[in-house]
């Protein structure tokens, strides 16, 4: 009976290093794209004109629906920002960090009494 039990015993081990190993190798890749994104994220914010734009698009955040002359001149003026950003960071994963980063920082931004 006890070696009944060893073999069970070892062949749950087994199983259990198994599927240890598995869930590392899944983290280790998981950890080199996220470290790769940053490195790329890292290059496209070191180029001050892009730093430029994304404070630009954080202070003058696109107005849905405008109804004046004002918020629809604001609206070209964002979407021009978009296509220089566009132009300048040709990386589509890295823009897509920098959107969202801009949109994050545009909804927890506090409103003006303007």
């Amino acid at each position: 009976m006890s070696s009944v039990a060893v073999l069970v015993v070892s062949c749950i081990c087994v199983v259990l290093t198994t599927v240890l190993v598995h869930y590392a190798r899944l983290e280790y890749r998981n950890t080199r794209k996220s470290f790769s994104r940053m490195k790329k994220l890292e290059a496209a914010l070191s180029d001050p004109e892009v730093v430029d734009i994304v404070q630009r698009m954080i202070r003058e955040p696109l107005v849905e629906e405008p109804t004046t002359f004002l918020q629809k001149r604001r609206n070209k003026r964002h979407i021009l920002l978009l296509i220089r950003l566009r132009t300048l960071v040709k990386d589509e994963e890295t823009r897509q960090l920098i959107y969202g980063f801009i949109k994050q920082k545009v909804k927890h931004r506090p409103r003006s009494n303007k």
